[in-house]
């Protein structure tokens, strides 16, 4: 039996199939009027462990040790959780150099120019700081 190698994409690549991927999902729930009046939405960081041998990649970031690893691949996701209109908004990927604050204005401008209104953000505690809230305030 013959083993087929999987083709490494560039993660730019990747990131462009996911916005293209949200994109056509968010249309498609706007022509069903789901995003008419604005949603209760919450904000999400997702880490995922990577066991590379090789991490001089510039999008994982290191944490505390946890099955396995220290190093994971991490993305914030702006998702509806209202009953009937669940979906994802946005989601983004965190690189080493990011803040939460940029990440979650990054999500929240994301869901304006996809013309859906937030009327009330539930986030978990680690996006409770002041730089955070600065951000959302202004």
């Amino acid at each position: 039996m013959d083993k087929e190698m999987v083709e490494s994409v560039k993660p730019e690549t990747l990131f462009a199939m996911l916005d293209g991927a949200l994109g056509s999902t968010l249309d498609d729930l706007k022509s069903r009027h789901i995003f008419d009046m604005p949603v209760v939405a919450a904000i999400d960081k997702h880490k995922i462990p990577r066991y590379d041998a090789d991490i001089d990649h510039g999008f994982l970031i290191r944490s505390k040790y946890e099955r396995g690893t220290s190093t994971y691949e991490t993305y914030i996701t702006l998702q509806s959780v209202e009953e009937g209109r669940r979906a994802q908004i946005a989601c983004r990927h965190v690189s080493a150099f990011s803040t939460n604050a940029e990440e979650v204005v990054s999500l929240l401008i994301c869901s304006r120019l996809n013309g859906i209104d937030i009327s009330l953000l539930l986030m978990d505690r680690e996006f409770f700081s002041s730089e955070v809230i600065n951000a959302l305030k202004k």
